[in-house]
C-alpha cells in the first residue's frame, strides 16, 4: 500500500509537464458485463477475486488501476487490475438506504498512465469508468410479522359475533427479499399444543405487494364466552416457495373473547333449603341470604333479587334488594326479612313453605332487563311453643236428660269437647282440669291423662243428685274447664285455654195432668149446627215443656158425634142431635201429656166424665111422598100427558104449602099451585128454549110444615118437552172441495161434511149418505166423514185432470123426515206409484290409475214417470267384485281396500274415484248400481244395473319424506322428556311429491294400530304465520318409570292416490316426578333399654324410580315425640340406605314405644333439575324391658285342705304372682321351700313349675295334720328376681270325712274350653275318692236342662267326650253336673259343677242377611233408609253398614266398599266412600235441592284370611245378593235453605170497568225445598194506582190475592173510576217457615172499558178457532212496537146482532199503548200495520173480518133489557093483581049496597 501511494506522489509531481504529450489509455475489460449485467450474488463470498479490469495505453505507457467510490471491491493488484470482493453484498441494504446521494453499491474503475521510468503516474492521462454494481437477490431474509409487540398479535371478538366474522386488525408479514424468495410457501396458525383455535378460527391471506402480504382471523364457530375467554396459539410464515432454501418467522395470537349478554342469572346458593322459626319478627332478617350472579362471566352485570309473589296470596319473605358480595365472580347477595307473620301451625307452612325467588340483571343505568332466572327454596319452619291448647269452641252446650241412677259414672251423650294444640308433638303437651263447676263434684272428665295434639274429651256425670231436674238450681249447671299445658320436662307450663260447659237438664215425665173440676156437665139445643161449642174441659200437668203440655181427646164412642180441640180442650158438636132419638149423652175427656216421644218414657195421661143433656127443637119437617117427580109435554102444547101433583106430609100435622123455588122459565111458564100441589103451564113451551136445548126442566120444589120455626124439604119435577119435527137439516158450506191421490188407500178420510138440524133428539139426528157421482169410490160415515171406499175406481190414466162432483145428502130422524144436499168436488193427482228404471242394464268405463280421488268416471240415469218421484243412487257394497293382475277375484280388503275405490252421488248418479286406485291389487271392478225412489211410498221402489271400470297404468312416482328419512330407512328417531306436556310438538313431518320437489304435501294422517297406546296425533297446526300440516303432538302423558322407554307412530303421507310412511321412534328420557319410596314402607325395631349411644337399630332403605341423575336419596328423621333420642347414619357407597342409631340413653319405663317418621328426600346435589321431591314413612320403635320387677304375690298368705285318701298328683289350688317385666323377666317359675323341720311337707306336695298348681306328689294315708311350706315365685330374667309367700296345708284324716266322696277335680265351677265342632275329648281331669273303705267312684250327669245330652261320660273314669256338632253361635256355654257315687253306697253322691265354654272357629261368613242364630238376628233391610241433612258438608258420616258375622272376636272381621256390580249399582260412585267399618261418608255437600235420595251399594267381605271349616262357601258369582250387598237409601232431609222465588219480576193484566168474573191473574212462586218447608204464602204488601194525568196514589185493598194458591182477585165492584189508568201491585211471596226468605213481583194492571175491546173474526168453529186464539195474541205481541201489547180476553162464536154464526169465532182481546187501552178506533187502526195484518191475514187464522166486541153507542145501550124483563113482568103482574082485587072489592061493595038499599025503611015526612 505504500508503494501505490508513493507512485500516485510521484505522478502527481510529475504530472503537469507530460498533460500535453501523453494520451489517456482506453478500458478494454471494465467488469460491466459481469457486474452490471449479470451481477453478484449478495452471498459472493468476502476476498474472493471478482475479475480483472484492463486498459491500454496508445502510448504504451504502463498501466496503474485505480477502484474507487465503492466500499464493496476492491483491487488486489493495482497493476494487474485484479478486483476482489472487499465487503459483503447486501442487495436489500442498497434497495432500503435512505440516503440519496449513498450507493452503496457504486464503483468507479480508473486506467492511469504510468511511467515507468519515474516511476510516477501522468495524472492526465487518466482514463475511468462508472458503473453501478447489480446485487442479485439471495433468500437471505426470513419474513417478517409488522408487530411491536414481541408476543405477538392480539386480537378480541365478541362472543356473539356470527360465524364467518373477520376480526378487526391486520396481520402484515414482508420479506425483503424478491422473487421466489419473497413469496410464502405457507402462512398458518400453529396449533399442535392446542388444537381448538384452528377449529374456531381460520386464516386468509393475500399478497398486496411483492413481498408484502396481508392476513386476516376469520371466526369458524360459534364462541361461548362462559366456555373460554380467550385463545392463544402461534402464526408461522415459511418463504421461499418452489425452492429449497426456506426462511422461517413466527410470532404468537391472542384472540381475546368479549363476553356479551345472552346467559341469564344464575343463583349461586348451595343449599336451596333452609330453616327458619317460626315467630320470627315480621321485618327482621333471617339467616339466609339469595345468592345469585350474571350467567355471563366477562361483562358481568348487576343483579337484583326479589321474592315472587305466592300466586295464593301468602308471600313469607321479601329480599332486601342485591348487595355486592363477591367482586371477582360478581356474585349478589340478597338478605331475606320477614314479610308476613310465620306461624307453623297455618296449613300453608305447616308441612314446610316453598317460595319463588328471581333474579333479574341490571343495566349500568338501573334498568331491569328481560334477562330473569327464578329458583325455587324450602323453608322448614321450626315450630317454636307458641300455642296454648285451644278449645275449638269457647261454650259448650248440652241438654242431657235428668237421671236417678247413683254409684255409677256416666258419660254424657252428644258432647264432644275438641281441644287442639297445633304445635309439634313435643311442644302439644297437655292436660285437662276443671276449674270450677256450680255443683262441686257433679261432673268430671275423660281422658285425664297427658295428651298431646289434637284430643276430644268427654263429660262425665259423677254426682247423679245434682241431675236431678226437681231441683230448680240444677235446672242449668255450668263447668269451666281448663286445658293447661305441659313442658318436656312435665312441668306445668303457662300456656292455658278455658272453655265454659254448660249442661241444662231436661225434665222426664213423670206427673199426671190433673182435671180441675173432675167432671163437666153442660146442654145443648138439637138443632145447634155442626162445629158448635157446648164446653171446655181444662187439665194442668206439673211437668214442664213437652211434658207438661197436655193434648185433650174423647173416647173412641164419643168421637162420632163429638170434637174436642186437642189444645184448648172446647169440646164441639160435629154431628146432628135428635131429642127424638136421644136426650142425654155421657162420654169421657181424656188429658195426656206429649211426654212420650220416644221409647225412653211414655205419656201419661187422665180422664174427666162428660154430660151433655139434649134441648128439644123444632126440627121435623114434611116430607114429600115421592123423592121425584116426572112429566111429559109436547112442545107449544098446554097439557101434559098426565096430572102432575106433588103431595108432602108432615109428623105435626101442620098445613103444609108448595112453591117453585127454581128451574122455572124466564116467564114463569109453570104454575104449582100453593094448596094442592098440582103442576099447570101458563103457556106452550119451546123445545129450543130449554136448558142446554135438551128437551128437559128440572123444576126444584119445596113443602114447608109453616112451623116455628118453620121446616121445609125439597123435591124435583123433571118436565121432558118432546120436540116437533119442524127443522130442515142445514149443510155449512154447501160445497166443498179435495184433492185425492189416486194410490189412496181404502178406508182413507177424505173429508168431513157437516149439516145441522135446529130440531132435537131423534128429529136432529142427523145420517148422511153418497148420492150421484161417487163412481162407487167414496162411502160417508153417520159422523160425516167422506172416506174412499173398498174398491175405488181413481186411476188418474183414466180421470186426467177432470174433477168428480160427488152428492152427499143429509136426512134427519124425523117424521116426516127432511133432507139437504151437499156437493163434493174431487180432484183425483198422480200418485207416485211406478217403479224407476236405469236408461241402460250395463254400464263399461276406463280409468286412468293416477286419476285423483273424486275424479268423475261416468254417470249412470235412471228415470221415473211419476209426478213426484225423488231417485236417489247407491252402490251396493256386497255385489263389488274386484279382479287383479292374474284374473282372479281379489277376496281381501287387506291391504287394500278396494271397496273404497269407487264412490257415487245419491243424488246426481256420478260415479267417481273414492280412493287411490293402485293396479298392483286390483286392475278391473265390477259393482251394482241401485236407483231407489225415496217418496214411493208402496210397490217396487228401486231398479238396479251393472258397472264395469277397467284400470288403466299409471306412472311409477313415488313420494318421499325429507332427510334423515330414506327409502331404505323410513325412520325418525327423537328423544322427549317424559315430563313433556301434552300438546307438546314434537317435530313436523314434510313429504313431497318429486314431480314437484318446492311443494310439501299438505295431507298426513297417523296409520291406524300404529300408535300403541293412541300416545301421539298428527295435526295441522294454524298460528299467525299460517298452516302448518304434519305436526306430531304428544296425546297423553309419557312415563319414564312405566318401563315403556319407546314409542313409536306411523304417519301416512298423501297426495292423489298416492302416499308414503314414516315411522317415527320416540325414546322417552327421565325427569324427576318420582318421589323416593321407602322399602317397606314402615319400620318397626325393637331396642333393650339401656343400648349404648350408637347402637344400631337396623336400616331404612328408600328407592327413587326416576334415573341415577336425581340421586342420591339424602334422609332426615322429622316428627315425633322425642325423636331427638335417635339419629341416622348415611352408609357411605351404598345409595338409598342409612342406618338407625341410639342417640341418646333410652328408658323402657320413661318411654316404651316411639313413633317417629323419617324423610327420604331425592335430587340432593340438584342436577338436572332445582326440583327435590320427598317421602315419608312411619318408625315404630318398641324399647324392650330389662328385669327390674320383683314378682309379686296378691295374697300375703294363702291355706289349703286335702283328704289323706287323696291320690298322687291331687290338684289343691293354683298360687299366682304377677310381674310388672315382660317376656322372660316377666315370665314366673314355681317352687316350694320349708325348713328342716317340714321337710316331709316336700315330699308329700309339690307345685307347677310354671302354673303354681299346688298337688300331692305321694300318698298321704296315715298323715293327717297340718304342713307349713313356702312358694317361691322367680322371674325368668337374668339376674333372676324372686318373692315368697308361706302356705299352710291341713290334711284331713278319717275323722273330718263326711261319707260323701272327696273331690279332687276339678274346682266347683270349673271353667274348661273346647273347639267347637269338635268331637274329642274335653281337657279335664275328673277325679274324686271314696270315703268308704274299698269304694270305687262311679261317675254321671246330674240331668240338667239338656246341655248333658251332648257329652258322655266314662262312669269309670270320668272322662268326659263329645257326642255332638257343637255350634258355638247356636250356644256358647254349656253346663255339666257331675255326680259322683260312693260304689260301696250309694246314698254317698257328691256333685261339681263344669263348665264348657266352646272356643270359636272361623266358620261363617259376614252377611247382611239374618242367619239362624242369636247373634244376627235381623236383616240388614233392603233398603235400608237413613236420613241426613240437607247442606251436610263434606266427610260427614251419614250412614252405616252393619253386616253380621256370627263368629267371635277375631274371627268376625269384615271389610267393607262400594259395590257396583250391577247398573242400580253405578251411580253415586264419586259422592260417597265407604270406610273399612261400614261407616259411610259423604264427599260432597248433600243438597236436598239437587238431589232428595241416594242409594248407595255396599259390599262385604272378610278382612282376614279364612280357615276352618265354612258353613256357606262365598259365591263370588253372586255379586248382588242380599247376604253380601248392602242396598243403602240415604234420604236427604230439608232444610229451610232456600225461599220462593217468582219466575219473572213483572208481568201484566187488563181489567175491564165491570169485571165479569172476580180472577184477575194466577202468580205462583217457587220454592225448591222439599214440602215441609216448601210452602209459600202470597201477600199484596203494596198497590199503587198511577192515573192518566196526575200523581200516583196508594190504594190498598182494590185487590185481595189468595195467601194459598197466589190466586189475585178484584176487591172492588167497578174500577170505572180508575179506567185509562193502571195499577201497580206488589205481590210478595214468603217463605212460610221464615219469613225472611222471600220474594217480590210486580202486577201491572192496565184498567179498560168494555167499548175499548178489538175482535177479529176468524171463518173457524170455536172448537178451532178458539185453539188458536192464544197462538194469535202471541204472534201480534211479538210483531212490531214492543210498547204495544195485546191481552186476550175471550173466544166465542160469531155474533152479528141477535144472530150468532156457529161455523165462525169471535175472538176479542184489548191493545195497551203506553200503560192505557187504546180506544177501538186507533185500535182498528193499529192492526191495519202491516206486521199485525200481514198476521191476521195468514191461512192458518182465515180471519174475514175485524172490528169491536160490543158496538155501544150511548149509555142506554149498555142497559141490558134482558135482565130487565122480569122486573117488567113482576111489575105488569103486580098491577093486573091489583085491577083483580079493585074489581072485586067494588063489586062485593056493590052488592052490599043494594041489598043495604032494599031492606032499609025509609022515613017520609008527613
Amino acid at each position: 500500500m505504500l508503494f501505490v501511494v508513493s507512485i500516485a506522489v510521484l505522478c502527481a509531481l510529475f504530472a503537469p509537464s507530460h498533460q500535453q504529450s501523453n494520451r489517456s489509455p482506453t478500458f478494454t475489460q471494465d467488469l460491466s458485463t459481469l457486474l452490471v449485467s449479470e451481477g453478484l450474488f449478495e452471498n459472493t463470498t468476502v476476498g474472493s477475486t471478482i475479475g480483472y479490469i484492463s486498459c491500454v495505453d496508445p502510448d504504451g505507457d504502463s498501466i496503474v488501476y485505480y477502484v474507487g467510490g465503492s466500499s464493496s471491491l476492491g483491487i488486489n493488484d493495482p497493476f494487474t487490475g485484479e478486483i476482489y470482493l472487499l465487503k459483503q453484498l447486501d442487495r436489500e441494504q442498497s434497495v432500503n438506504s435512505l440516503n440519496p446521494n449513498e450507493k452503496p453499491n457504486s464503483v468507479t474503475f480508473q486506467c492511469v498512465d504510468f511511467d515507468s521510468t519515474s516511476r510516477t503516474e501522468i495524472s492526465a492521462s487518466r482514463t475511468r469508468v462508472d458503473l453501478v454494481i447489480t446485487v442479485r437477490d439471495n433468500n437471505d431474509n426470513p419474513p417478517v410479522f409488522s408487530i411491536d409487540n414481541p408476543d405477538g398479535f392480539t386480537f378480541s371478538v365478541k362472543e356473539s359475533d356470527p360465524v364467518g366474522t373477520v376480526l378487526t386488525g391486520i396481520i402484515s408479514v414482508t420479506d425483503e427479499d424478491i422473487g421466489v424468495n419473497a413469496k410464502l410457501d405457507f402462512l398458518q396458525l400453529f396449533c399442535t399444543a392446542d388444537p381448538e383455535p384452528c377449529g374456531t378460527f381460520s386464516l386468509n391471506y393475500t399478497e398486496a405487494n411483492e413481498g408484502d402480504y396481508r392476513a386476516s382471523i376469520v371466526l369458524r364457530r360459534a364462541l361461548d364466552y362462559e366456555t373460554r375467554t380467550e385463545y392463544r396459539t402461534a402464526l408461522r410464515a415459511v418463504d421461499g416457495r418452489g425452492t429449497n432454501v426456506k426462511n422461517t418467522a413466527s410470532t404468537g395470537i391472542r384472540i381475546v373473547i368479549e363476553d356479551s349478554q345472552d346467559t341469564d342469572p344464575v343463583f349461586t346458593n348451595q343449599n336451596l333449603n333452609f330453616n327458619v322459626e317460626e315467630g320470627v319478627p315480621v321485618g327482621q332478617s333471617v339467616q339466609f341470604s339469595l345468592s345469585a350472579r350474571d350467567g355471563d362471566r366477562g361483562a358481568k352485570r348487576k343483579i337484583f333479587l326479589e321474592v315472587v309473589d305466592d300466586p295464593n296470596g301468602y308471600t313469607l319473605f321479601n329480599a332486601s334488594g342485591a348487595v355486592l358480595a363477591d367482586s371477582i365472580r360478581g356474585i349478589y347477595n340478597a338478605t331475606l326479612f320477614v314479610k308476613t307473620e310465620i306461624d307453623r301451625e297455618n296449613p300453608v307452612v305447616a308441612n314446610g313453605y316453598t317460595f319463588m325467588a328471581k333474579a333479574t340483571e341490571v343495566t349500568d343505568d338501573g334498568t331491569l332487563t328481560s334477562a330473569t332466572a327464578t329458583q325455587t327454596f324450602r323453608v322448614n319452619i321450626q315450630d317454636r311453643n307458641d300455642n296454648p291448647p285451644t278449645f275449638t269452641e269457647s261454650t259448650y252446650t248440652v241438654t242431657v236428660k235428668e237421671m236417678n241412677r247413683v254409684n255409677a259414672s256416666v258419660q254424657i251423650p252428644n258432647l264432644r269437647i275438641e281441644v287442639n294444640d297445633p304445635d309439634e308433638p313435643t311442644n302439644a303437651r297437655y292436660k285437662m282440669e276443671i276449674v270450677s263447676q256450680s255443683q262441686s263434684g257433679a261432673f268430671g272428665f275423660t281422658p285425664n291423662s297427658l295428651v298431646s295434639g289434637e284430643q276430644n274429651f268427654y263429660l262425665t256425670v259423677n254426682n247423679f243428685q245434682y241431675m236431678d231436674y226437681e231441683t230448680p238450681s240444677y235446672h242449668t249447671q255450668n263447668v269451666q274447664l281448663r286445658a293447661v299445658e305441659y313442658l318436656q320436662n312435665g312441668t306445668r307450663g303457662t300456656k292455658t285455654s278455658t272453655a265454659m260447659v254448660i249442661v241444662t237438664l231436661e225434665d222426664v215425665n213423670d206427673n199426671f195432668p190433673q182435671f180441675s173440676p173432675p167432671d163437666y156437665e153442660t146442654s145443648v139445643s138439637e138443632n145447634a149446627p155442626n162445629f158448635t161449642s157446648i164446653a171446655r174441659v181444662s187439665a194442668v200437668d206439673a211437668d214442664t215443656g213437652l211434658n207438661g203440655a197436655i193434648v185433650y181427646r174423647l173416647e173412641d164412642r164419643a168421637r162420632s158425634l163429638f170434637y174436642i180441640n186437642p189444645t184448648s180442650g172446647v169440646i164441639h158438636l160435629m154431628g146432628r142431635l135428635d131429642y127424638e132419638q136421644q136426650t142425654e149423652y155421657s162420654f169421657l175427656a181424656l188429658a195426656l201429656d206429649r211426654g212420650g216421644n220416644d221409647s225412653t218414657q211414655a205419656s201419661k195421661s187422665s180422664q174427666a166424665l162428660v154430660r151433655v143433656r139434649v134441648i128439644d127443637y123444632n126440627d121435623v119437617g114434611p116430607e114429600f111422598t115421592l123423592p121425584t117427580y116426572n112429566a111429559r109435554v109436547t112442545e107449544n102444547s098446554l097439557q101434559f100427558e098426565s096430572t102432575v101433583r106433588v103431595t108432602a106430609t108432615d109428623p105435626s100435622d101442620t098445613n103444609i104449602t108448595y112453591r117453585i123455588v127454581s128451574g122455572n122459565t124466564n116467564t114463569n111458564s109453570f104454575v104449582l099451585d100453593r094448596v094442592t100441589g098440582v103442576l099447570t103451564l101458563r103457556e106452550g113451551l119451546n123445545y129450543e128454549n130449554t136448558p142446554e136445548q135438551k128437551g128437559i126442566y128440572r123444576l126444584n120444589i119445596e113443602a114447608s110444615d109453616n112451623g116455628n120455626p118453620p121446616e121445609t124439604t125439597t123435591s124435583v119435577i123433571t118436565v121432558t118437552v118432546v120436540d116437533e119435527n119442524n127443522h130442515t137439516p142445514i149443510f155449512m158450506p154447501t160445497q166443498y172441495s179435495k184433492t185425492v191421490s189416486e194410490a189412496e188407500a181404502p178406508g182413507t178420510s177424505v173429508l168431513t161434511v157437516s149439516a145441522t138440524d135446529s130440531d132435537f133428539g131423534s128429529n136432529g139426528e142427523i145420517t148422511y149418505r153418497i148420492g150421484t157421482g161417487g163412481r162407487d169410490s167414496f162411502e160417508v160415515t153417520r159422523d160425516g166423514i167422506v172416506l174412499i171406499s173398498n174398491n175405488p175406481s181413481l186411476d188418474y190414466d183414466e180421470i186426467g185432470n177432470s174433477p168428480i162432483t160427488v152428492e152427499i145428502i143429509a136426512v134427519d130422524g124425523g117424521s116426516p123426515q127432511h133432507s139437504a144436499t151437499a156437493f163434493m168436488t174431487v180432484t183425483v193427482t198422480d200418485a207416485n206409484n211406478k217403479p224407476p228404471r236405469f236408461l241402460d242394464s250395463l254400464y263399461n268405463k276406463i280409468v286412468d290409475e293416477s286419476s285423483a280421488v273424486g275424479t268423475s268416471v261416468l254417470r249412470v240415469t235412471a228415470t221415473d214417470p211419476d209426478q213426484g218421484s225423488s231417485l236417489q243412487y247407491s252402490i251396493s257394497a256386497s255385489s263389488i267384485i274386484a279382479i287383479n293382475k292374474a284374473g282372479s277375484q281379489v277376496g281381501s280388503v287387506i291391504p287394500y281396500d278396494f271397496r273404497k275405490a269407487f264412490t257415487i252421488d245419491q243424488s246426481s248418479g256420478v260415479i267417481s274415484v273414492g280412493f287411490g286406485l293402485d293396479r298392483t291389487y286390483v286392475v278391473e271392478m265390477s259393482f251394482q248400481v241401485m236407483v231407489e225412489d225415496v217418496n214411493q211410498q208402496d210397490g217396487i221402489k228401486r231398479a238396479t244395473s251393472r258397472v264395469t271400470i277397467t284400470i288403466s297404468g299409471k306412472p311409477d312416482t313415488e313420494l318421499y319424506f325429507n332427510q334423515p328419512w330414506t327409502k331404505d330407512s323410513q325412520e325418525y328417531s327423537v328423544l322427549l322428556l317424559e315430563s313433556s306436556p301434552v300438546g307438546t310438538e314434537i317435530m313436523t313431518l314434510q313429504a313431497r311429491d318429486p314431480a314437484d320437489d318446492s311443494s310439501v304435501l299438505t295431507d298426513y294422517q297417523e296409520v291406524s294400530g300404529s300408535d300403541l297406546g293412541d300416545y301421539f296425533s298428527i295435526i295441522t297446526k294454524t298460528d299467525s304465520r299460517g298452516t302448518t300440516p304434519g305436526v306430531v303432538v304428544l296425546n297423553q302423558q309419557l312415563d319414564y318409570e312405566s318401563g315403556d322407554l319407546v314409542h313409536s307412530v306411523t304417519v301416512l303421507a298423501r297426495k292423489d292416490s298416492r302416499s308414503v310412511t314414516a315411522k317415527i321412534t320416540i325414546t322417552v328420557t327421565d325427569f324427576n316426578d318420582n318421589r323416593p319410596e321407602f322399602i317397606p314402607a314402615a319400620y318397626k325395631f325393637n331396642v333393650r333399654e339401656g343400648a349404648p349411644v350408637n347402637f344400631n337399630l337396623g336400616t331404612i332403605r328408600a328407592i327413587d324410580r326416576d334415573s341415577s341423575s336425581f340421586g342420591p336419596v339424602e334422609f332426615s328423621l322429622a316428627g315425633g315425640l322425642n325423636k331427638d333420642d335417635f339419629k341416622l347414619y348415611i352408609t357411605p357407597n351404598e345409595e338409598g340406605v342409612a342406618q338407625l342409631l341410639v342417640a341418646k340413653e333410652l328408658d323402657f319405663e320413661t318411654r316404651r314405644l316411639y313413633n317417629i317418621e323419617v324423610i327420604a328426600t331425592d335430587n340432593k346435589f340438584g342436577r338436572g333439575s332445582a326440583i327435590r321431591l320427598d317421602s315419608k314413612a312411619s318408625i315404630t320403635i318398641q324399647v324392650l324391658d330389662e328385669n327390674d320387677n320383683t314378682p309379686r304375690f296378691s295374697d300375703r298368705q294363702r291355706s289349703f285342705s286335702v283328704p289323706e285318701t287323696a291320690r298322687p298328683q291331687t290338684r289343691l289350688g293354683q298360687i299366682l304372682a304377677n310381674d310388672a317385666d315382660f317376656n322372660l323377666n316377666g315370665r314366673i317359675y314355681y317352687s316350694l321351700n320349708a325348713t328342716a323341720s317340714q321337710s316331709q311337707a316336700l315330699r308329700l306336695f309339690g307345685i307347677t313349675e310354671q302354673t303354681g298348681i299346688l298337688v300331692t306328689r305321694a300318698s298321704l294315708r296315715g298323715l293327717s295334720g297340718g304342713y307349713t311350706m313356702n312358694v317361691i315365685a322367680r322371674d325368668g330374667g337374668s339376674p333372676p328376681r324372686s318373692s315368697d309367700i308361706p302356705i299352710t296345708i291341713k290334711v284331713q284324716g278319717a275323722e273330718d270325712d263326711d261319707g260323701t266322696p272327696q273331690w279332687l277335680s276339678p274346682i266347683n265351677l270349673a271353667v274348661v274350653k273346647h273347639l267347637e265342632h269338635d268331637q274329642s275329648r274335653l281337657n279335664v281331669d275328673i277325679s274324686a275318692v271314696a270315703r268308704t273303705a274299698n269304694a270305687s267312684i262311679i261317675y254321671s250327669f246330674v240331668p240338667f236342662r239338656n246341655d248333658y245330652r251332648n257329652f258322655f261320660i266314662n262312669s269309670g273314669t270320668g272322662s268326659i267326650n263329645v257326642t255332638a256338632d257343637l255350634d258355638r253361635e247356636v250356644q256358647a256355654t254349656y253346663t255339666l253336673v257331675i255326680q259322683a257315687m260312693d260304689s260301696k253306697n250309694r246314698t254317698m253322691i257328691s256333685r261339681r259343677t263344669l263348665i264348657v265354654e266352646l272356643e270359636d272357629a272361623d266358620d261363617n261368613d259376614p252377611s247382611f242377611m239374618k242367619s239362624n242364630y242369636t247373634a244376627c238376628p235381623e236383616d240388614f233391610k233392603v233398603p235400608t233408609v237413613f236420613t241426613a241433612m240437607d247442606n251436610t258438608p263434606p266427610g260427614e258420616i251419614v250412614a252405616q253398614a252393619v253386616a253380621c258375622d256370627p263368629d267371635g272376636p277375631g274371627n268376625n272381621n269384615a271389610y267393607y266398599f262400594i259395590y257396583t256390580g250391577n247398573n242400580l249399582c253405578q251411580q253415586n260412585q264419586s259422592t260417597f266412600r265407604v270406610h273399612l267399618n261400614g261407616s259411610i261418608e259423604n264427599l260432597e255437600i248433600l243438597d236436598y235441592e239437587n238431589q232428595t235420595e241416594y242409594l248407595v251399594c255396599v259390599r262385604v267381605e272378610k278382612s282376614a284370611s279364612q280357615t276352618g271349616r265354612k258353613k256357606r262357601a262365598f259365591d263370588k258369582t253372586q255379586m248382588v245378593d242380599t247376604d253380601k250387598v248392602a242396598y243403602i237409601v240415604i234420604q236427604i232431609t230439608d232444610i229451610n235453605d232456600n225461599g220462593p222465588t217468582f219466575p219473572l219480576d213483572s208481568t201484566t193484566a187488563a181489567l175491564e170497568t165491570t169485571p165479569s168474573e172476580p180472577t184477575l191473574i194466577q202468580v205462583t212462586a217457587n220454592d225448591p225445598d222439599g214440602p215441609v218447608y216448601g210452602r209459600v204464602r202470597y201477600d199484596i204488601t203494596d198497590t199503587m194506582y198511577y192515573p192518566p194525568d196526575g200523581n200516583a196514589y196508594s190504594l190498598r185493598g182494590a185487590f185481595a190475592i189468595d195467601s194459598n194458591s197466589g190466586e189475585v182477585t178484584t176487591n172492588l165492584p167497578s174500577y170505572s173510576d180508575f179506567s185509562r189508568g193502571f195499577f201497580r201491585i206488589t205481590i210478595t211471596a214468603f217463605d212460610v217457615e221464615n219469613s225472611k226468605l222471600n220474594d217480590t213481583m210486580i202486577v201491572k194492571v192496565i184498567v179498560y172499558q168494555r167499548s175499548q175491546l178489538l175482535r177479529v173474526v176468524l171463518d173457524k168453529p170455536p172448537s178451532e178457532g178458539q185453539g188458536l186464539a192464544a197462538e194469535l195474541i202471541k204472534k201480534l205481541n211479538t210483531a212490531g212496537n214492543p210498547e204495544r201489547e195485546f191481552f186476550f180476553k175471550s173466544a166465542s162464536e160469531h155474533r152479528t146482532g141477535s144472530n150468532i154464526v156457529a161455523t165462525q169465532t169471535d175472538i176479542c182481546f184489548v191493545l195497551v199503548e203506553n200503560n192505557q187501552a187504546t180506544e177501538a178506533n186507533r185500535g182498528l187502526q193499529a192492526l191495519e200495520a202491516g206486521e199485525f195484518l200481514k198476521i191476521l191475514l195468514e191461512n192458518d187464522y182465515q180471519m174475514i173480518n175485524r172490528g169491536t166486541c160490543y158496538a155501544l153507542r150511548s149509555s142506554q145501550d149498555g142497559v141490558k133489557w134482558r135482565d130487565l124483563w122480569w122486573v117488567l113482568v113482576a111489575i105488569a103482574i103486580f098491577i093486573f093483581i091489583c085491577v083483580i082485587i079493585l074489581i072485586v072489592t067494588v063489586t062485593i061493595l056493590y052488592s052490599r049496597y043494594k041489598d043495604l038499599m032494599k031492606a032499609e025503611t025509609y022515613m017520609v015526612p008527613q
